[in-house]
């Protein structure tokens, strides 16, 4: 799992360089302190590296409306939520019908191998002292 930054465009796997396709797994999200939540996502997917890859804006914002009261939705930071793994998509569509328990969601979850983080940095020529913070 890649979690992307805001405003990063992922058309390209940054480590092979290979082109990525679309992919739209249910995610199953941990929300703290204690609710789970399965979220059908469209994300980014390198066949080559096995990868996928979220957008982490598109995430919390799906999860502020989620949590929120609506018109005031709150804000979601990544120290609220972690990204368990992928649901099974038979197990997904019938909790969508009929509530699953927690222990049933996890037998159904195919957990992460890895989990990587990318920090875009700016490109081009820089003042000496922004380009030591990168």
């Amino acid at each position: 799992m890649f979690a992307s930054p805001p405003a990063q465009g992922a058309a390209a796997r940054p480590g092979c360089g290979g082109k990525t396709r679309q992919r739209k797994l249910p995610l199953l999200i941990h929300i703290e302190p204690n609710q789970l939540l399965a979220l059908n996502k469209t994300c980014r997917y390198c066949p080559t590296c096995d990868l996928l890859i979220a957008h982490q804006d598109e995430i919390e914002g799906v999860l502020a409306a989620f949590l929120g009261d609506g018109e005031h939705a709150s804000e979601v930071t990544e120290d609220d939520y972690f990204v368990l793994g992928t649901v099974e998509r038979k197990a997904w569509r019938e909790g969508v019908h009929h509530p699953r328990t927690i222990e049933e969601m996890r037998e159904a979850t195919h957990d992460f191998k890895r989990y990587r983080e990318v920090r875009v940095s700016l490109g081009g020529w820089l003042p000496k002292d922004l380009s030591a913070q990168s």
